[in-house]
Formats: C-alpha cells, sequence, structure tokens
C-alpha cells in the first residue's frame, strides 16, 4: 500500500482488527490520530500517519 494513500473508516477498521463503532469512539477519545476531512460527510487518514502512529503504540507495549 503506497504511504501517502487515504484509508476509510472501514478500511482502518479492518486493518486494526475493530469494528466500526470502536474506531468512532476512539477517534472521539483521541485514541486514534483524527483523519482529515475531505467533505462535509467524508473522512480517510493518511496511511503514513497511521503507520507512524502503530509503531508509536508498539515501542510503548
Amino acid at each position: 500500500m503506497e504511504k501517502n494513500q487515504l484509508i476509510r473508516p472501514r478500511q482502518l477498521a479492518k486493518k486494526l482488527g475493530i469494528n466500526l463503532v470502536t474506531l468512532w469512539r476512539w477517534r472521539k477519545q483521541n485514541k486514534i490520530p483524527q483523519p482529515i476531512q475531505l467533505g462535509s460527510h467524508l473522512i480517510a487518514w493518511r496511511e503514513s500517519t497511521i503507520e507512524e502512529w502503530l509503531a508509536e503504540k508498539e515501542k510503548t507495549a
């Protein structure tokens, strides 16, 4: 996957092994990086941002 590719919520939930409800809860609680607002009802995360976040989580685990 290209590092600057955008990941939609369903893709991110699948990548993290969680359901969408958990993803939304984590977003609200600032447990994951905040997404990019692409439109009034359209959000996505940068692949590179998620990869960096996961690497950081591994270091502190």
